[in-house]
């Protein structure tokens, strides 16, 4: 599956940006991250060991600024628990993105 996301993302025209994000069921400093990031040239916004994450790739400068995991609005607490209800069996990871406007 990540093979052939690679080769759908190598496609893409290189002069556009390009962020994929999900469950990917592989721990971001594993080796099939680190083979998926290499051979498409993009950056992992997830910082923390999941198996959710977040690539990017982009043409012009952009600033990562924040990344977080967190089970969602609904469990919000301090020790990060999952609590009942939760639509997922693993924290959702996130990002925010700064990027320069286009003229």
């Amino acid at each position: 599956k990540q093979r052939g996301l690679a080769e759908r993302i190598n496609k893409e025209d290189a002069s556009f940006d390009v962020i994929v994000g999900g469950d990917f069921n592989e721990w971001t400093d594993g080796l099939v991250m680190r083979s998926l990031l290499k051979t498409t040239k993009m950056a992992n916004a997830t910082r923390e060991k999941s198996i959710d994450h977040i690539l990017y790739s982009t043409t012009r400068p952009i600033k990562l600024v924040e990344t977080g995991r967190d089970w969602g609005p609904k469990n919000q607490n301090k020790e990060n628990k999952k609590a009942e209800g939760c639509l997922s069996d693993h924290p959702w990871v996130w990002c925010e993105f700064e990027m320069p406007k286009i003229n």
